[in-house]
């Protein structure tokens, strides 16, 4: 009996607590008693479409809605700044897509002495840009410029001019020749300066053997260097001097010299040179001179 009187008063109590519950607003629950929720209303007036919807909590007495409470949608951006009003529990906020801050282009290199396209490629520029400076732009290998400063973008595109970089260097053959032999000695390549219209003797190595007829700058005729040559001349060597008379002490040195005979004989040493034998023998032949000519004048007196 006890037990179903107990059972009795729980569910009275339990039907006067769902009663209560009832009797209260919805947003005590949601927000206490001094705020609320209002939705938000995103809209692209741009394209005219929505462009979803939110929520904020706000005071329970609020009117409007300040804009800087308020987060737009992901590529977004406010129409408006300040406060929106609040009608029916909602707030309508315009909003535009987001200006982004950079874009894509395409760069088209187009080879005009060829008549032909080099490449394209892609690169990033200010979202407001209206042309692409030739000094941010990296040209293909040995391609230059046929213009420089601003290029337009049109449509997404910027057009660049290009034609083939001048080299900086190029190959010349020498044609090495004997004139006096009348054959050629050698060929070979060398690399001079691009706009080289000669090259000078100094540059040049022959080959063994060979002395130039000429020196000086040689012309470049059709990528050709004409090089005139002749044999180096042998001098004929003395037979007294085998070695050119390096080892010898050259004339009128004052200093002894060691002379070797054509036999086995012992080297005799022999002073002076050539100019002081000379100038003994002259004396020599004075002397006698004198006592000649002293003898006859002795003669005739007598």
């Amino acid at each position: 009996m006890q037990t179903r009187t107990r059972a009795v008063r729980l569910l009275a109590l339990a039907a006067v607590l769902a009663m209560v519950v009832c009797c209260l607003p919805l947003q005590a629950f949601a927000a206490g008693e001094d705020t609320r929720q209002v939705g938000l209303n995103f809209y692209d007036e741009v394209n005219g479409a929505a462009a979803g919807e939110g929520s904020l909590t706000v005071a329970a007495d609020a009117t409007c809605v300040n804009t800087s409470q308020i987060a737009p949608p992901a590529g977004y951006e406010l129409v408006n700044a300040g406060d929106l009003p609040i009608v029916d529990g909602w707030v309508y906020v315009a909003v535009r897509p987001s200006v982004p801050a950079e874009k894509q282009v395409v760069l088209n290199f187009y080879d005009e002495v060829n008549g032909q396209q080099v490449e394209e490629r892609t690169i990033t520029v200010s979202a407001d840009a209206t042309s692409v400076s030739t000094g941010s732009i990296t040209l293909p290998e040995g391609y230059e410029f046929t213009e420089v400063g601003d290029l337009p973008i049109r449509d997404g595109y910027v057009y660049v001019g290009v034609k083939p970089a001048a080299p900086v260097e190029k190959q010349v053959g020498l044609n090495i020749y004997d004139i006096v032999n009348g054959q050629q000695v050698e060929e070979r390549t060398i690399t001079v300066a691009a706009d080289a219209i000669c090259v000078n003797t100094g540059s040049i190595t022959l080959p063994e053997g060979y002395e130039f007829t000429e020196v000086g700058d040689l012309p470049i005729r059709d990528g050709w260097v004409y090089v005139e040559v002749k044999p180096v001349e042998k001098k004929p060597v003395d037979p007294e001097q085998p070695d050119g008379g390096q080892s010898g002490s050259g004339s009128g040195s004052g200093t002894t010299a060691m002379v070797q005979t054509t036999s086995n004989e012992k080297t005799l040493p022999r002073t002076g040179g050539a100019g002081t034998v000379a100038g003994g023998a002259l004396g020599l032949s004075g002397a006698i001179g004198a006592a000649v000519y002293a003898f006859v004048i002795r003669r005739r007196i007598g």
